[in-house]
């Protein structure tokens, strides 16, 4: 959301009422001036040109490079129950993360020992990438792990495939509703499962990285020309400083900026056929931003027995409700509004609008509306004819259409799609009170934002603060918006009913990421192409589409390595047997597929081998 945008979130609807206003005047005289523009032509018949306008035009496509050929077999693959076993292993050994945990450098043993078990038990599973001295692993910040297989051509970018060791913490409180022990890592072959805390988040992509390059190097024939470097942080799930950060520095100062070929990393898995009628992959090609904000207020103490009309915790209450009354809304950004690029979650649905369940929907008839209207709008620069004829189709002015097209595209998101739409917004942690008799001195919330591809950290914060301001100013407070002086010194300094405080929480504060390239790029072709090789319907490689994702990963440390960043989790084509048909990631009941393990086993290895064959 621009900043420009932000008191008005019907901004597209105004627009394209207004489109409309000026246009309607004009729109009977120009139809008849195309007309007898037409007549004086002679050039073409009016029913032709009338014909002509109702003849489809192409719709935008989304080009799917050819599923890759192997230049070579990949070689005989680990039967499917062989690489559950190395998973159930990994599960096994709790590597749990806490919010708030010391560094590295200050609690050394307490990370040691979580840490040391699940690396002794690598070297177990994985003897050859650890004795063969063709793999090279090195210890950044003492736990992360960062294994190399060098290639003979230096002039080629390596190739980085990250993953993360830890997973979170299991509530206690929950354990006893999990079907098996959380860390029991059991391999359940009737319902073709391996499960357990990590299963899917993230050790699944983890063991079956390490299993892939262990297969490269045990072929005699394979030499790489490439350099392939897999390299896994061990604090994703709290704040990723200590693990991927600090591998990224270490590979930025080894190889320099933009030194890498592609980066592939855990991500957006597939999407079955019961969403728009097809399965596609998703790999996320684009995440939210991110930003905690701390709203504090501050008021003067005193005896409960003598109360203000509404004390510092009434004031945040109020406050939080007028945030949540006022959400962001879902924004649609184009390149015609002067955007450096299509919202990513607009390409992802014009990539997907003519399959069975989409091309027919309300929103699939929205997109393809949007698609013909961008055309129109496009055509103002084309010779005259075409123009006129385009006028004699529809007596609208393009901008207007577009305007109509981009309210109804909006108008038709389900809630879970709007969400790549707009930034979101979560009241999660509150606090306030030190005693029951007496008035509240500090109250505060915290509330967590995904920001939106189109917007940034400095408009979210505009916005929270002119949202906030005119409760503030109704209240009587003082409003201090990231001005940065002490909280203390501002509470004191301001009027004395009280102080509302915005700043940001736990320095969390993160850009939207670069948009990965795709189209014609070619880090993108043998990306998407070793998946379609990989993943067959009928003998034709799935469709792959480039998504948006709302969440973060620990790709947010690799930006200055590569713009090609892939987030994408393999998955099965098979029906997931689990009583609650997902892979729980996070939540009671955490499991994954032996046959996404057999496939993300196969995908690595091809994707591994593919990039030796390609040159920048």
């Amino acid at each position: 959301m621009s900043s420009s945008a932000l008191p008005q979130h019907n901004a597209s609807e105004k627009a394209a009422v207004a489109a409309g206003l000026r246009c309607r005047a004009a729109s009977r005289l120009r139809f008849c001036c195309a007309v007898l523009l037409l007549v004086l032509l002679g050039r073409a018949s009016l029913p032709a040109l009338v014909a002509e306008s109702h003849a489809p035009l192409a719709a935008a496509t989304c080009p799917q490079p050819a599923p890759w050929q192997d230049s070579a077999p990949l070689g005989p693959a680990p039967p499917p129950l062989a690489l559950a076993k190395l998973l159930s292993g990994a599960v096994q050994i709790n590597t749990s993360v806490f919010d708030g945990t010391p560094p590295v450098a200050e609690a050394p043993a307490r990370w040691n020992a979580t840490f040391a078990p699940f690396e002794a038990y690598l070297r177990r599973a994985f003897p050859l990438l650890h004795t063969s001295g063709a793999v090279q692993l090195e210890h950044i910040n003492t736990h992360g792990l960062l294994y190399t297989y060098q290639g003979s051509d230096a002039a080629l970018k390596p190739i980085v495939f990250t993953a993360h060791q830890d997973v979170v913490p299991v509530d206690a409180s929950s354990e006893a509703r999990w079907t098996h022990a959380p860390f029991s890592g059991l391999i359940d072959e009737k319902l073709g499962l391996v499960w357990g805390r990590g299963s899917s988040d993230d050790k699944a992509s983890l063991i079956m990285l390490l299993a892939a390059l262990e297969g490269l190097a045990a072929d005699e024939a394979f030499t790489p020309k490439r350099t392939i470097i897999l390299a896994f942080g061990f604090d994703e799930e709290s704040a990723g400083t200590q693990g991927a950060l600090e591998l990224s520095r270490f590979l930025e100062q080894r190889y320099g900026r933009d030194s890498v070929f592609m980066l592939v990393d855990e991500g957006e898995g597939f999407t079955d056929a019961s969403v728009y009628g097809e399965v596609f992959a998703a790999p996320a090609i684009s995440e939210s931003g991110y930003l905690d904000v701390s709203l504090s207020v501050r008021t003067p103490g005193g005896h409960s027995s003598s109360p203000p009309t509404h004390t510092g915790i009434g004031h945040l209450a109020r406050l939080i409700v007028a945030l949540e009354n006022d959400p962001p809304m879902p924004e649609l950004y184009l390149v015609e509004d002067g955007a450096e690029h299509d919202s990513p979650a607009l390409t992802a649905l014009l990539c997907v609008r003519d399959m069975p369940k989409m091309k027919h929907s309300k929103l699939g008839r929205a997109l393809e509306e949007l698609v013909q209207a961008r055309k129109a709008l496009s055509q103002r620069s084309t010779p005259k004819l075409q123009r006129l004829t385009m006028l004699l189709k529809k007596h609208k002015c393009p901008r207007a259409r577009l305007e109509q097209a981009r309210k109804d595209v909006l108008s038709s998101l389900s809630k879970e799609e709007a969400e790549s739409f707009r930034t979101t917004q979560a009241v999660d942690l509150i606090s306030g009170g030190v005693k029951i008799n007496a008035l509240p001195e500090l109250a505060t919330a915290v509330i967590n934002y995904r920001i939106d591809a189109s917007s940034s950290v400095a408009a979210l914060r505009h916005r929270v603060a002119s949202v906030l301001r005119p409760h503030v100013e109704r209240a009587g407070l003082e409003l201090d918006a990231w001005s940065g002086a002490d909280d203390e010194a501002t509470a004191r300094e301001k009027s004395w009913k009280g102080t509302v405080v915005l700043r940001d929480a736990f320095g969390s504060a993160l850009e939207p990421s670069p948009l990965t390239p795709t189209g014609e790029d070619l880090a993108w072709r043998v990306f998407a192409g070793t998946i379609r090789s990989t993943w067959q319907l009928d003998g034709e490689g799935i469709r792959v589409v480039g998504s948006q994702m709302i969440g973060n990963t620990d790709t947010k440390s690799y930006w200055a390595l590569t713009r090609a960043i892939f987030r994408v989790s393999p998955s099965s084509l098979l029906p997931n047997l689990a009583p609650h048909g997902d892979n729980n990631v996070h939540t009671v009941d955490e499991s994954t597929q032996i046959d996404a393990l057999a496939k993300a086993h196969e995908w690595y290895s091809r994707l591994m081998r593919a990039v030796q064959d390609v040159r920048e």
